[in-house]
């Protein structure tokens, strides 16, 4: 009983220091996101990269994000072409692994986190089919009209 208890407190600290690591996009202009990596954590961060949606293609295309380890309190960005491959594309998410080795995944549409155990390599799909694409399509067409005033 007592190693679970420590195993769960051990879970939630971990937890609290990936809730650190704040991402978010904005249009940078009519052809491209800007997407920003803020590690607020007091460990850094590695191999962070953002997970691009290509429309009709139906896939996430990975794209590094800086240049190997976000320190504590430093702001990454990168760009991403609204169009990838004739195929409409926008970030849907950043995955990067913390300073103990875990890797983590952020919706960028909800905030929300998961944790990516083992080799889970359809994850970013995975957070998508709980809500549905045809949620993630009216909360981007939402954005869109609150973004045009």
């Amino acid at each position: 009983m007592g190693f679970y208890i420590l195993l769960r407190d051990r879970r939630k600290e971990e937890r609290q220091e990936a809730l650190k690591v704040n991402c978010w996009f904005v249009m940078a202009d009519n052809e491209t996101y800007k997407l920003y990596v803020l590690n607020a954590s007091n460990r850094p961060v590695t191999y962070a990269r953002m997970l691009v949606y290509m429309k009709s293609h139906d896939l996430m295309e990975p794209m590094s994000v800086g240049s190997g380890a976000i320190r504590p309190g430093e702001e990454v960005t990168a760009l991403c072409d609204r169009r990838m491959n004739d195929a409409k594309s926008w970030p849907a998410a950043v995955e990067f692994q913390n300073s103990d080795g875990i890797n983590w995944v952020r919706d960028l549409h909800s905030g929300a986190l998961y944790r990516r155990r083992g080799m889970e390599p359809n994850l970013p799909r995975l957070i998508f089919q709980r809500r549905g694409w045809a949620a993630l399509t009216r909360r981007l067409s939402h954005r869109r009209q609150l973004l045009r005033g």
